[in-house]
């Protein structure tokens, strides 16, 4: 499944403290294509089966890092979720593109914007 930044998808989330894993939201924040990565396919070519994502959470949690996503915004519906949530850009993390079940919507350019900007802010660039 082709990836792009700021695409809404639902992932079977692994938790670090549990064996289990959950179906979330996330946003993809890079899809790792191409030659971007040092990693290879054991075959020694470039492996694009890596995405970062962020979290997304249903509950409105304020913070610096976080960004709302707000069912009043009248793009809502093109994210594809079902609530008012949370991007949680301070929890970063990498993904296989196989745990990746699919595509639920995109993010406004509004809300690419926000979550491009707290990512600069959490990581000083």
């Amino acid at each position: 499944m082709p990836l792009s930044p700021g695409d809404i998808c639902l992932v079977e989330y692994p938790f670090t403290d549990k064996p289990e894993a959950k179906k979330r939201p996330v946003f993809i924040a890079e899809p790792l294509e191409g030659t971007l990565l040092a990693l290879t396919d054991g075959e020694g070519s470039p492996s694009g089966s890596h995405a970062v994502f962020i979290p997304i959470t249903s509950r409105l949690i304020h913070g610096i890092y976080n960004v709302p996503v707000l069912d009043s915004h009248p793009d809502f519906k093109e994210t594809g979720l079902k609530v008012s949530s949370t991007v949680l850009c301070w929890n970063l993390h990498t993904i296989h593109k196989a745990m990746i079940k699919h595509k639920l919507g995109k993010a406004p350019e509004s809300l690419r914007t926000e979550v491009k900007d707290r990512l600069r802010a959490l990581l000083r660039l």
